[in-house]
């Protein structure tokens, strides 16, 4: 960030600020697969011609608002006083609905529907009320400027269905199926999380989410020497291997080796206590290698596991 005017903590927070958008600050890279993209998108069409069709009564409204309510017998003084309300109510409006799209979580489109019913409305009254009644065409005009907050949210949604959010301390129960099409997940809260594409990466939690494989075929999958935890599905025969809520242990053999080792390198250690016993639970394949693919007979879901927990420093270069 090269704004001078700005200080070094500024600085940083302005760029954290932008960081927890996911949308990135700077990207001088023109993407032809992305533009391509755009163009064949259907939805950013119609996010095109919405924006195109809400802005028409812009012109007319901004230009000869005060003409119009001259036109309603009031004078040239009065006619400018009574346009002061225009902007208030296009920017209150834009905030109070841009505020009910954010906390209605995946309802912007709903929020700017409802939002446009407003100006729908006043230009009803403006259009079927007689010009005498001045007090209804005033409210029916005033409605009309409520164009301004559904725009807000329409240029809202690009970015809103881009970026990413990170929701913390919540755990995902089940993923959210439509027939055989995963369409998100729920929350041990209730809550429902929904998106086009869902990928898992829970490592050896995978199959608490995910009941793919059974006990011999996980086994034959299992690299080397391991250890497994089944536990009894609920309503069902089938059990799963899934990391045991305390894992302050380690098992009897694997101690011992510990005990020799220690023996053999530090005599006078070999036999203090452990303070710390902890079994990491990782999701090796027979290979080491990753799995990195589209689950068999689902759509919308796929799954980044396998490897010994050292995924996060190839992450960089994972579809690059």
């Amino acid at each position: 960030m090269n704004a001078r005017f700005l200080s070094a903590e500024q600085k940083f927070h302005a760029v954290q600020r932008l960081a927890e958008n996911r949308t990135g600050i700077r990207n001088a890279k023109w993407k032809w697969d992305q533009v391509w993209e755009a163009l064949l998108d259907v939805k950013i069409w119609i996010i095109v011609v919405f924006n195109v069709v809400i802005n028409i009564p812009n012109g007319g409204l901004v230009t000869f608002g005060s003409i119009i309510i001259n036109d309603l017998d009031f004078s040239s003084l009065d006619a400018s006083l009574l346009t002061m309300p225009f902007g208030v109510l296009a920017t209150s409006g834009a905030w109070f609905f841009s505020y009910i799209a954010a906390r209605w979580h995946n309802r912007r489109t709903l929020v700017a529907c409802i939002a446009l019913l407003l100006p729908i409305l006043g230009t009803s009254l403006v259009y079927g009320l007689p010009k005498s009644n001045i007090a209804g065409q005033m409210v029916g005009l005033y409605f009309m400027y409520f164009y301004w907050p559904p725009y807000v949210i329409g240029i809202w949604l690009p970015q809103a269905n881009t970026a990413v959010k990170i929701h913390l301390g919540e755990e995902v129960k089940s993923l959210l199926y439509t027939g055989n099409t995963c369409k998100g997940a729920t929350t041990v809260s209730g809550k429902q999380y929904q998106a086009p594409l869902t990928i898992l990466t829970l490592g050896a939690l995978l199959a608490a989410v995910l009941p793919q494989l059974t006990p011999a075929e996980a086994d034959k999958l299992r690299a080397g020497a391991g250890y497994t935890h089944y536990t009894q599905v609920a309503g069902s025969d089938a059990k799963l291997s899934v990391p045991p809520e305390n894992n302050a242990f380690i098992p009897a053999q694997d101690e011992a080796a510990i005990r020799r080792l220690l023996r053999e390198t530090l005599p006078a250690l070999a036999d203090r206590p452990l303070i710390n016993r902890t079994m990491c639970w990782v999701a090796d394949t027979g290979d080491t290698e990753y799995v990195i693919d589209f689950v068999p007979n689902k759509k919308g879901v796929m799954v980044v596991s396998g490897d010994s927990g050292h995924a996060f420093k190839i992450l960089p270069v994972v579809g690059g």
